[in-house]
């Protein structure tokens, strides 16, 4: 029978779709046009699209039939313990609404706790109330150590609890009576009886893990209900359990569970009643111990830890949590997972907050562990088989989903053959959106190619390419550094005596600017083949002020771009682009080759043909051996198959490719095409199917929601991320999936379940997968365009509820650590937050967490106020984690941590305003300059600037308010913020800001001395000597000779008073080597006037001071001081250089050629040593002191070792820059030097060239 009939009009009567309330409904009318339902029986309007769930009248009814069999045991559902009461009492609710996966989950919960509940009771009897365990003899050890050991050891599976239960229920039987509280108890789980409860939950469990795994979408419900030959059905399962339930109804009469306060747990209502009463209470305590007690004046147990009400994190109740693991067994991050049935939430507990269980296992850990043999049959673990775990991370990630655009790519082919002089080498591709443009040019990638099973286009061309994303911000900066990264990789290019071109985004004509780049790149590996640059998405580039600069004004002309050279741009047509972007491009790509994509053209239907016909292969072969759902004569027809599906994708072959996939997985009918929603609201129909599956007040619907809210709060959390952080990222691609399964199953571990399994399998043709390199783990996201729009405005409210969570959870974190040992000093600060051993998870939060707070528009004012004490230890940790990353030239990981810092604590200053005391503004001032520096050592001067200013205006506006309360140690800082944004302001150019800056450092210096009077400290002279120092050389760059060498004289004044004072006391140690750094900058500024013979002598003194300091170090001897000694050669033997350029001294040149070469072997040795880490200053120093023994080998006459010094000098720094690619805004520093020292050697080339030429 046809599921549809046509009524009247747009109205179909649908005869095999169940109302979503009254699921049994056969009379449902839907109207087509209105896209609304009607249920002739209950009276319901449908709301949103037609439920096309696969739950039909035929399975509804029998769930019915099951739910109001007479063999439901009343006494079960009323007087047992809530936890298991509320299970049967759902299971038989979810059977009555027809919902038969639901179901079949919930059999597997009813099992856990019909284990847990009377193992957990039983664990606290022998615990508390055995004679044996008071005492402390062996036997009572071994007993203790054999239950921890269980628990407390690796997470106990399902198996495990059922084992130690049996053992335990053993123990008890073999006991006199008198001696525990509870003996009755142990029947329930004894291998001893016959009551078929343990034989009823092993064939529960066999039979969900062999019915469920791929997805909600694809289960044959009939054949769950009614079984399959020897495979039993849910029919005959409840059968056998309500028997063995039966046999021991009464076993809980007379004792009652009930909460401290004296409420009953008890029965199938008592949970949801708890739940209710404590939702959103704030005066709810965070654990309330449940007793176990004999209703008349009988002994009481408690339950707790094992058993307790805990405040779950995810909906703000207290409800019942059954231990779960322990999580990181004998480490500081040590915790305990607890799971919630009622609403299938997981709840992390840090040690601290269970004592009595942390003392168990850190006892436990100083013992060997033994795993239990197994002495029941396999009930199923928590854990998935690990083929299983492979396959989910595979499942997209391979080629089968992607099918060649050939008529795209024998266009480009046809285009790239036939361009000859005077014509345009411009190919722009127009097209709607979703038509599979980016999916074209993801096949030209070299980075994806491959994986895609896609051959390179004829003549193999140079690719590159760059995607312009709308969600993210796409930069000048990132728009350069991509080519260039791609370029070098794709052209191969070695540097050999020449450097690479470098793209001038500054450059005053931009596509101009962009072409020679691009030529340049092409002749560097020989022009041996054609160039073809991507860009996809031009339609997608964010909108800029007019005075900005955009990528789109770098786009050239046709008339711009050479032979060998070509464009590929990608976009919706001309007429729809912002009307912004269409005066940036001023009619430039106006004679481009335009290529037109519209759903109708004869080739693109093709394609999508092609890929229908290869996806739905499998299926049709099915159908031709089952026809018996397809068409009224039963033979398949893939001609209106097809025309079905692109009618219903409006041509569009990204809502064609989620229909077929949908087909091929067997997760739609062929009948429910025609019935599917316009492509606008196609993926929300796709979410009420798995609503309507999975009801969202059932702990499975409950765990769809969970995934795809954490996958679109994780992207939603990058995005702020990205926008605020002043560094290029790449992009999203998803969270991995043992942190997707952490946060939504809620425990330390993050362990593959398989519900998570199943669940994602279900939501496989919405999410994406991305897998690469050493990645362990695939990532997940929300996939085809659109459904992250979706998701967000669907379930705003819990995305905003993850972000909340996400950021409370870790504020927790900490604020527990303050609780344990408040650290007294810094140090001692340091050493307890390094010892914290967050899991993979906590370590996203910790990344995000600036994000998650401001996403979550949450009570700032409350989450503050009840963490403040963990923000500040939170913001002393990440402090402590940043030097640290510093310290490794780890700086990019650093900056974004101290982002971290600096967003919490702006955000508790907002919130106590006046009253954010003195010492947290600090705080915030040194994140600031501390980020500023991580800013300055990563490249970025310009930020790193700006960081410093604002921490100026902090300490500057601490000041005013304390006056003189305001600490030395302050005044000290500030200064030390204006000598750092001096050094900055130098690198961006603003010589005259970097000259103010110095100036307020020497200023606030010396009001400093005069304070402190005779009790000034050593360093802190020291440091005006430096200020002076630094304010001389700035003097000097701006040629103001005199003063210059008047302030380097009073920093050299002032460390030899230094020396005086304390020649006994390590002087040359702690300072020798900064006297040294002022004799040299002195020399200097009087080789800069002419002064050359008094320069001389304050280069030997520099050099003599470095040298003694080595002696006296010897392998103490800092990396600092050697390139010190290295930087100081290389000045002094540039001053002999120019003196017997000037004299026409043989003597001094000798001399100056010894300097550059114990510069330069000083200066290997440090490079050789630190290789990547070192510091891009001394990179750019010593390939200087190559280039100047260079100059003076080639003054010399001595061509060969010249030519040679220069290579070096070429090769330090391309050395330096091929190993830093992942961070080209460093090499800003050392670009100019490349290029000098390139103009040199190719000056050199020539000579030598020509020195052949004579002598032959």
């Amino acid at each position: 029978m046809d599921r549809a009939q046509q009524v009247e009009g747009t109205q179909l009567k649908l005869n095999e779709v169940a109302c979503p309330r009254c699921r049994l409904s056969q009379d449902v009318l839907y109207d087509v046009s209105k896209g609304r339902g009607y249920c002739e029986k209950c009276k319901l309007a449908f709301a949103k699209d037609i439920d096309l769930s696969p739950v039909g009248s035929v399975v509804a009814s029998k769930c019915q039939q099951l739910a109001d069999s007479k063999d439901w045991v009343g006494v079960v559902l009323e007087t047992w313990p809530g936890p298991i009461a509320q299970e049967y009492h759902r299971l038989r609710e979810l059977l009555r609404q027809g919902m038969v996966a639901d179901a079949a989950w919930l059999l597997k919960d009813l099992g856990e706790v019909l284990i847990r509940i009377p193992t957990c009771v039983m664990i606290q009897d022998i615990l508390k109330n055995d004679k044996i365990l008071t005492n402390d003899t062996e036997q009572a050890f071994k007993i203790k150590k054999e239950i921890h050991r269980s628990l407390l050891g690796k997470a106990p599976t399902m198996n495990e609890w059922l084992a130690l239960g049996q053992k335990c229920a053993i123990y008890i039987l073999g006991r006199p009576k008198a001696t525990l509280a509870f003996p009755e108890i142990a029947h329930l789980l004894s291998s001893s009886n016959d009551l078929g409860l343990l034989e009823s939950l092993v064939a529960i469990s066999e039979w969900r893990n062999s019915e469920f795994g791929h997805g909600a979408l694809k289960l044959d419900y009939i054949d769950l209900v009614h079984g399959i030959g020897k495979t039993k059905g849910l029919e005959e399962l409840l059968k056998n359990l309500h028997a063995a339930l039966s046999k021991i109804a009464d076993i809980w009469n007379g004792i009652e569970l009930r909460t401290e306060s004296g409420f009953p747990l008890m029965g199938c209502n008592s949970i949801a009643e708890n739940h209710k009463r404590s939702h959103n209470d704030p005066h709810v305590r965070s654990l309330i111990p449940i007793f176990l007690r004999r209703v008349k004046n009988g002994p009481q147990l408690g339950l707790a830890p094992y058993i307790a009400l805990r405040r779950c994190m995810a909906c703000h109740s207290n409800d019942v949590f059954l231990f779960d693991r322990c999580n990181h067994p004998g480490k500081r991050s040590q915790s305990f997972g607890f799971i919630d049935f009622f609403q299938g939430h997981g709840l992390e507990v840090y040690g601290q907050d269970e004592p009595d269980l942390l003392h168990e296992a850190n006892a436990l850990s100083r013992i060997e562990l033994h795993s239990f043999e197994d002495e029941c049959s396999d009930l199923g673990g928590k854990v998935l088989d690990r083929n299983v775990v492979n396959e989910l991370s595979e499942f997209a990630l391979s080629s089968e989903n992607y099918k060649s655009p050939g008529y795209l790519r024998s266009e480009l082919n046809t285009f790239l053959k036939s361009c000859k002089d005077g014509s345009s080498r411009i190919w722009w591709l127009q097209a709607p959106g979703h038509i599979g443009k980016s999916t074209f040019i993801s096949g030209l990638d070299p980075r994806h190619r491959n994986s895609l099973k896609e051959k390179p286009l004829a003549g193999n061309p140079w690719t590159v390419v760059f995607y312009v994303r709308r969600e993210y911000r796409n930069s000048l900066e990132q728009f350069r550094h991509t080519l260039q990264r791609q370029l070098e990789d794709e052209l191969n290019v070695v540097p050999g005596t020449n450097g690479l071109p470098q793209l001038k985004i500054e450059a005053d004509k931009p596509s101009q600017n962009l072409i020679e780049w691009l030529a340049k790149f092409r002749a560097a590996a020989g022009n041996q083949r054609c160039l073809l640059i991507c860009i996809d998405g031009l339609d997608e580039l964010s909108p800029v002020e007019e005075s900005e600069r955009s990528i789109a004004d770098f786009l050239p002309s046709p008339n711009e771009v050479p032979d060998g050279i070509y464009f590929l741009i990608t976009s919706r047509p001309v007429e729809k682009l912002a009307p912004w972007l269409r005066r940036r491009l001023a009619n430039r790509l106006e004679k481009s080759s335009t290529y037109t994509v519209t759903t109708d053209l004869s080739s693109y239907q093709s394609l999508l043909r092609a890929y229908f016909n290869e996806r739905m292969n499998g299926v049709i072969d099915a159908w031709k051996k089952n026809p018996k759902s397809v068409n009224g004569n039963g033979k398949p027809n893939p001609n209106v198959l097809f025309r079905e599906t692109i009618k219903q994708a409006d041509g569009l072959f990204l809502y064609l490719a989620y229909i077929s996939d949908l087909l091929a997985n067997t997760s739609l009918q062929y009948e429910q095409i025609k019935h599917l929603p316009p492509p606008d609201r196609m993926f929300g129909h796709f979410l009420d199917q798995i609503e309507a599956t999975h009801r969202n007040h059932t702990k499975m619907g409950g765990l769809f929601i969970r995934i795809l809210v954490h996958l679109s709060a994780a992207a939603e959390a990058y995005e702020l991320d990205k926008k605020s952080l002043p560094l290029d990222q790449d992009d999203w691609h998803g969270l991995p999936l043992d942190i997707l399964s952490l946060r939504c199953n809620g425990n330390g571990q993050g362990i593959i379940s398989p519900p998570l399994a199943y669940a994602l399998y279900s939501l496989k043709p919405i999410l994406g997968s991305w897998k690469e390199g050493d990645e362990r783990q695939a990532r997940f996201y929300l996939g085809p365009a659109g459904v992250t729009k979706i998701v967000r405005e669907r379930y705003a409210e819990h995305v905003m509820s993850a972000h909340r969570v996400l950021a409370e959870n870790i504020l927790k974190r900490f604020e527990l650590e303050t609780s344990i040992s408040p650290p007294a000093t810094v140090s001692l600060r340091r050493g307890l937050w390094n010892e914290i051993d967050l899991n993979s998870s906590e370590q996203w939060q910790l990344r995000y967490l600036a994000a998650h707070i401001v996403e979550s528009n949450t009570d700032l004012e409350k989450v503050l106020k009840e963490y403040k004490n963990g923000i500040i230890a939170l913001c002393d940790y990440v402090q402590d984690r940043a030097i640290d990353l510093q310290k490794s030239q780890r700086h990019r990981e650093a900056i974004r941590i101290y982002q971290v810092r600096i967003c919490l604590l702006e955000q508790l200053k907002a919130f106590m305003a006046n009253s954010f005391p003195s010492e947290w503004d600090e705080r915030l001032a040194s994140s600031y300059s501390n980020r500023g520096d991580a800013l300055s050592n990563f490249g970025d001067s310009l930020n790193a600037e700006r960081d410093f200013t604002v921490a100026i205006g902090i300490r500057r506006k601490l000041r005013l308010r304390l006056r003189k309360q305001w600490p030395l140690e302050s005044i000290e800082k500030l200064a030390a913020d204006y000598m750092n944004r001096g050094k900055n302001q130098s690198l961006t150019g603003n010589v005259k800001a970097m000259l103010a800056s110095y100036k307020h450092a020497v200023r606030l210096r010396e009001i400093l001395r005069h304070r402190m009077d005779s009790h000034w400290e050593a360093e802190w002279m020291n440091n005006l000597a430096g200020a002076y120092g630094n304010y001389g050389n700035a003097l000097r760059s701006m040629g103001r000779i005199p003063e210059a060498v008047v302030n380097l004289r009073r920093a050299i004044d002032l460390r030899q008073s230094l020396r005086c004072q304390y020649e006994g006391e390590n002087w040359l140690r702690n300072w020798g080597n900064d006297l040294a750094t002022a004799h040299m900058n002195t020399a200097l500024a009087l080789r800069s006037n002419g002064n050359y013979e008094e320069a001389l002598l304050n280069y030997n003194e520099s050099i003599k001071l470095q040298i003694d300091l080595q002696h006296e170090m010897g392998e103490s001897w800092s990396l600092d001081c050697a390139y010190a000694l290295a930087l100081t050669y290389t000045n002094y033997g540039y001053a002999l250089h120019q003196i017997a350029i000037k004299t026409q001294s043989e003597e001094k040149i000798v001399e100056a050629k010894n300097c550059f070469r114990l510069s330069t072997n000083l200066g290997q040795s440090l490079l050789d040593r630190l290789g990547d880490q070192c510091p891009l200053a001394w990179v750019r120093g010593i390939a200087g002191a190559y280039a100047n023994e260079g100059a003076v080998l080639k003054d010399i006459g001595d061509l060969e070792s010249a030519r040679y010094a220069y290579d070096r000098a070429v090769l330090v720094l391309w050395t330096r820059k091929e190993k830093m690619k992942e961070s080209w805004t460093s090499l800003r520093l050392i670009d100019d030097t490349l290029n000098t020292i390139q103009k040199e050697l190719e000056d050199l080339h020539s000579i030598v060239t020509d020195r052949k030429l004579q002598i032959l």
